[in-house]
């Protein structure tokens, strides 16, 4: 048998026996053929080939085309094939390929990208000649992104190295400034860098505004009724004023019409308009005197209630699979709208003649509307971690500020209830509508966290050359009216938030 044959069927035996192989043998030309061994030190770059590791080649050397996928952000185009001599430009691209990705560390990367399970992410080689120097590879998008700039997705075995994710402050009001949000992943994040940016300052309230048909809240007056000389009588009948008449956001709030004077005794005024939470008011009595010497004026209508204030910005916030959700301040509500005035009595003269009829009731004034809450200011995260495993080895983690939160909206003042129809000639008031409710003021949104790390699970585990520096917390909205009860929490500076147990770690 030739030495060439026998090689070739020691080849094939090794092919045959495959299927049962759990790991490496002790032949380590067997571990090269088969392509699962793992020579990385330390745990690092779990199912990478030999040789493919840039922090394990020895100095000069470099990983070969066959390792992986290449992307430099200044020299690559995503029409190339990614090797070295032709790298793609973007994460996006080279993730897309399946393959561990390895990233020179020239021009910052400006994008954000989601991390399949999975994935294995090389940085800290140099641009060109593609030698680990251990300088940082950095993603640093230029526009903020809507969750975070590094996504880990749901699933487990992700590992990044020598990277470094720097997210932009938030610019929109409330935003978050967030590096990485682990979303139910299971990784490891090896000599990295996350820093965030700051949070933007959460939105003030609006105050109480008027109604967009009406110039103020007050209420109408009623007009008078038909007025006769004192001491005369004569047998016309002479219907009552009508009441002021007023809608408040649909609601007819208008005064009662004044009693007709139509026979002996005058006739009663008309109820005021209802606002659903008084009760009536009712119109004047007709009177019987001869002469007609006074009346019976209207009930006034009921003062609406005043709108209860809204409440401060005060949980810590919620971090669901859809990110970081804020303590806003809610909203005052709105006061309830004055009923209208009853309609004044009509006098009678004896005889069957008919005396002064009674004025209008006035209507009610409109409730004020309630101010509106401020949102919270928005927090600075370098890891949002939910439900994940996350090992974390010789990295930095920097939080910067969380924003202020914004200030609640003062309520409006209700509007005056509207003046019942005159008494005058004789003639029988009508009664006054009642005032408005004030708007109930709005709450001040809660502070930004400036937190290195906010987790919803396990804590992301740390070894002791890793740092998390905390940030500062931004400051709790004002309340409303100048309410101290109603201003915002302040956020919370940790190096650790549990969002679970609700404090810093």
């Amino acid at each position: 048998m030739s030495a060439r044959f026998a090689r070739s069927i020691a080849f094939v035996s090794v092919l045959v026996v495959l299927p049962r192989l759990t790991g490496c043998s002790d032949d380590s030309e067997d571990c090269e053929v088969l392509n699962t061994c793992n020579q990385g030190a330390g745990g690092q770059g779990g199912g990478i080939l030999p040789g493919c590791l840039p922090s394990g080649l020895a100095a000069g050397e470099t990983p070969s085309n066959d390792c992986g996928v290449f992307v430099s952000s200044a020299d690559g185009n995503d029409t190339n094939p990614g090797t070295k001599e032709l790298p793609l430009k973007t994460f996006g691209a080279a993730l897309a390929k399946s393959k561990p990705v390895y990233a020179c560390n020239g021009a910052p990367f400006d994008e954000a990208i989601t991390v399949p399970a999975g994935s294995i992410l090389f940085g800290g080689l140099a641009c060109g000649s593609w030698t680990y120097d251990a300088t940082r590879t950095v993603i640093a998008p230029m526009t903020p992104p809507s969750l975070a700039v590094v996504v880990l997705d749901a699933g487990t075995d992700a590992e990044l190295y020598d990277i470094a994710v720097h997210a932009p402050d938030a610019t929109s009001a409330g935003a978050h400034s967030v590096a990485v949000f682990a979303n139910q992943a299971t990784a490891t994040l090896e000599r990295c860098e996350l820093v965030a940016g700051a949070g933007a300052p959460g939105e003030d309230g609006e105050d109480g505004a008027m109604l967009d048909d009406d110039p103020d809240n007050d209420g109408a007056m009623g007009s008078s009724g038909t007025t006769m000389p004192t001491g005369l009588c004569n047998a016309q009948t002479h219907a009552g004023g009508p009441g002021g008449t007023k809608t408040c956001d649909g609601v007819n709030v208008a005064g009662g019409t004044g009693g007709g004077a139509f026979t002996d005794p005058g006739g009663s005024g008309q109820e005021g308009k209802l606002n659903g939470f008084g009760t009536e008011g009712d119109g004047g009595d007709g009177q019987d005197l001869t002469p007609p010497t006074s009346c019976q004026t209207g009930e006034q209508g009921h003062t609406g209630m005043s709108g209860s204030d809204g409440a401060a910005g005060s949980a810590l916030g919620e971090l669901t699979e859809s990110g970081f959700t804020s303590a806003n301040g809610t909203s005052g509500e709105h006061g309830e709208h004055g009923q209208g005035g009853g309609g004044g009595g009509a006098s009678a003269c004896t005889g069957g003649n008919t005396g002064p009829s009674g004025g209008g009731g006035g209507s009610g004034g409109c409730g004020g509307k309630g101010g509106t809450g401020g949102t919270a200011g928005g927090s600075s995260f370098a890891i949002l971690s939910f439900q994940s495993t996350l090992t974390i080895r010789g990295s930095n983690l920097q939080a910067s500020a969380g924003a202020n939160g914004g200030a609640g909206g003062d309520g409006q003042s209700g509007g005056n209830g509207g003046g019942g129809g005159p008494q005058a000639g004789g003639a029988c008031p009508g009664g006054n509508g009642g005032n408005g409710g004030n708007g109930g003021h709005g709450g001040g949104g809660r502070g930004g966290h400036g937190a290195a790390i906010a987790f919803v699970g396990p804590a992301p585990e740390l070894d002791a050359q890793s740092q998390a520096t905390p940030g500062a917390a931004g400051d709790g909205g004002l309340g409303g009216g100048g309410a101290a009860a109603l201003d915002g929490d302040a956020g919370l500076a940790c190096a650790n938030l549990d969002l679970d147990g609700g404090s810093c770690r």
